[in-house]
């Protein structure tokens, strides 16, 4: 018998259209109907029938209660917008057939710095939605732990790696040129990169041949500006800020460029970036006790902490290893049988 699977899904032209593509072709033996919520263009979204486009989830609470209370499985694609909790707290009957893909900012909204009665209201609702949540879809368990430890959750931990993003497809490198060493630091303008201290490591290697580059377009324009002054400050002509938006494929083909990446980010960040260059078999630091690099070590992907910082390539053996279990790990026909376990 088919099921009823209903996806709420907060708009992002990386991710929604091309898992609406996966489920349409993969999975059409089954009843996929999607929420999108936000604000964007229309023109970003073909029309479908199976589709409900709504800028303000409260204002539609009548129709998205009914498909909610209507559907076998409810997938909710990032637990970030406050009106969506309170339509699950006020639809409590629902959250055990609920699976939460997470996808890590809206697990670590609880650690904020600033913490205003805002921010209690809203936490008051977020643990009651996570602590009743039947399943939680991650491939990083150690966030699935982060989850009990911090909201009570008692829902069943589903391995998914999530998105076609998060699938590694090999590469050719374009570059032809291999004396400068190119370092990439952070994934976005995002004050949670934290910038300016991997500036500050770097700094000592300025006078080398390296050109250090960093993604700026997107996240907190009034950062990417700071961060873009303070690289220039620093390294001159060897800083490279890449502000303009890239598609998918011309950012793979950047990416395929870089030689080293550091995350500095004190939470799990960048997974899409960090997977993409691991397995092309670049060399990445990341911070040690974060999720992401424990979930690596797990796997057996090498990786280095950030506070140890050198500017040597990746040895060829440990970068082969790396890109064969990132291959076997990110593939599309895994991501296809992890959702076809959680749909059926």
């Amino acid at each position: 018998m088919s099921r009823n699977i209903l996806h709420i899904f907060g708009w992002d032209p990386k991710f929604m259209p091309p898992f609406r593509d996966l489920v349409k072709n993969h999975f059409s033996h089954q009843t996929h109907r999607f929420i999108v919520h936000g604000v964007f263009d229309g023109a970003q979204l073909e029309p479908d029938p199976d589709m409900l486009v709504c800028q303000n989830l409260l204002s539609s609470s009548f129709l998205i209660s009914r498909e909610m209370r209507c559907a076998d499985q409810i997938i909710i694609h990032g637990l970030f917008s406050n009106h969506l909790l309170y339509l699950l707290f006020l639809n409590s009957q629902v959250l055990g057939k609920c699976h939460w893909v997470m996808w890590g900012g809206d697990l670590y909204v609880g650690r904020m710095e600033k913490k205003d009665w805002r921010w209690h209201k809203n936490e008051f609702f977020r643990r009651f939605v996570i602590k009743r949540l039947g399943y939680l879809v991650t491939y990083v368990p150690g966030d699935y732990l982060i989850a009990k430890e911090m909201y009570g959750a008692k829902g069943t931990y589903e391995e998914c790696i999530m998105y076609p993003s998060n699938v590694f497809h090999e590469i050719c490198e374009t570059r032809k040129d291999r004396t400068v060493l190119r370092i990439q630091v952070g994934n976005s303008a995002d004050p949670t990169n934290l910038h300016h201290e991997i500036f500050r490591k770097l700094e000592r290697f300025k006078e080398s041949e390296i050109q250090v580059c960093v993604p700026l377009s997107y996240g907190d324009p009034v950062n990417a500006r700071e961060v873009k002054r303070a690289g220039n400050e620093i390294f001159g002509e060897k800083f490279c800020a890449i502000d303009k938006f890239m598609s998918a494929s011309k950012y793979a083909e950047y990416l395929s460029n870089i030689d080293i990446a550091i995350f500095n980010h004190s939470r799990q960040q960048g997974m899409g970036n960090i997977v993409k260059l691991l397995g092309m078999g670049k060399k990445v630091y990341l911070r040690q006790g974060v999720t992401s690099k424990g979930f690596f070590d797990g796997i057996g992907v090498k990786t280095f902490c950030v506070d140890n910082i050198d500017v040597e390539r990746l040895d060829e053996t440990i970068a082969d290893n790396n890109s064969e279990i990132i291959r076997r790990f990110f593939s599309e026909n895994k991501l296809i049988e992890q959702y076809k376990n959680i749909f059926e």
